[in-house]
């Protein structure tokens, strides 16, 4: 009587870690090569399963909505950064936007202190304040105000 391969036998040479006896007597045995040709079967139908049960998870997943910035081509991070260098160019834009034209010009230039003064370490204090405060807003506050200031200068422009 011919003994056949057991499921151990049958694993290690689907793993191929089969040490050659599994292999003659696969040779030999007419019935152990049709029980590893239904085991391939089954295995490679288990893998194609797989396989389209994957794809088909992948094809049904939603596709995530780009945010207001994404859709602008922005990122949070250079939005902050935006909203860093806005800040500042008002900063530096206002003294020139609220002086007065029509007084003379002074010929003399007029030297900063080498100590900055009470008045502007908190006038420097304050403008970094409101800059950190601006950064550290989450991205939906940031959409929120962009659209106000939109809206308002849509009225404010009729």
């Amino acid at each position: 009587m011919n003994r056949h391969l057991t499921d151990e036998q049958f694993t290690d040479l689907l793993l191929g870690l089969d040490d050659g006896t599994a292999t003659a007597h696969l040779n030999s045995c007419e019935h152990c090569r049709q029980e590893m040709a239904r085991v391939e079967e089954t295995m490679g139908m288990l893998r194609d399963a797989s396989m389209d049960w994957s794809r088909q998870r992948v094809a049904e997943m939603p596709t995530p909505q780009p945010g207001f910035f994404e859709r602008l081509g922005l990122s949070f991070r250079p939005a902050a950064g935006m909203a860093m260098a806005a800040v500042l160019a008002v900063a530096v834009a206002v003294p020139f936007l609220i002086r007065d034209n029509d007084a003379p010009q002074q010929a003399a230039v007029q030297h900063m202190s080498p100590v900055p003064t009470a008045e502007q370490i908190a006038a420097d204090n304050e403008l970094m304040s409101a800059i950190n405060q601006e950064i550290a807003q989450p991205a939906a506050q940031h959409e929120a105000a962009f659209a106000n200031e939109s809206g308002k200068a849509r009225t404010t422009k009729r």
